[in-house]
């Protein structure tokens, strides 16, 4: 059986550090496999597979994986900007077109990445700027801004709701729970597997 270098490369990731005798973390060695020719592996603490980035490090103020996806989504939101503030097209259609683009390019390789408050905090405010930008709300005479704001962000959410669409964070919990519910029925397969229950019929 022979590995891929790609495979060999995402073992290099987040390697615990060796330590010598008196507790002194060693310099960063390099992944070294000898097979028909030495191939050599240089460590690294981040990396990016298929789009998704992968750290070493979980315990962040911040989660880069997280910080990646919606960068790229909201590099999307931005080269459709005219489209979304454009008068002459429906609300409906707006949010039809954020949700096929700018969520589903969010959306990519979202099942490796970390769910925590911090997560949906961050996805939240990322959707409520891109709803915004598509629904108008006039501001009320005696209105101050925050105010306004505020009731502009709801009020477009209440309405992304109302015709149907989910949210950003409500697509990723479901495929977390989708991936959950998943290793819950494969392990339960290994299991019967190896207790060889009897076939109920």
């Amino acid at each position: 059986m022979t590995w891929k270098a790609s495979s060999l490369l995402f073992m290099t990731c987040g390697l615990a550090p060796r330590c010598n005798a008196d507790g002194i973390i060693l310099p960063e060695e390099d992944l070294i496999v000898t097979t028909s020719e030495v191939l050599r592996f240089r460590r690294v603490s981040s990396m990016n597979v298929l789009g998704v980035e992968i750290h070493s490090e979980f315990n962040t103020p911040t989660h880069p994986d997280v910080d990646h996806r919606l960068s790229i989504a909201r590099k999307s939101s931005y080269g459709m900007s005219n489209y979304f503030r454009c008068s002459a097209v429906s609300i409906r259609d707006k949010f039809w077109r954020y949700q096929e683009t700018v969520q589903g390019i969010a959306m990519y390789g979202i099942e490796g990445m970390t769910l925590d408050n911090h997560s949906i905090q961050r996805m939240h405010a990322f959707e409520g700027v891109c709803l915004c930008k598509m629904f108008r709300c006039p501001r009320g005479a005696d209105e101050d801004v925050a105010t306004w704001s505020r009731r502009r962000y709801a009020e477009a959410r209440r309405k992304f709701q109302e015709m149907g669409f989910a949210s950003l964070v409500q697509r990723f919990l479901r495929v977390s729970w989708n991936l959950a519910k998943d290793i819950r029925n494969f392990r339960s397969m290994e299991w019967t597997r190896d207790h060889k229950l009897p076939m109920i019929v």
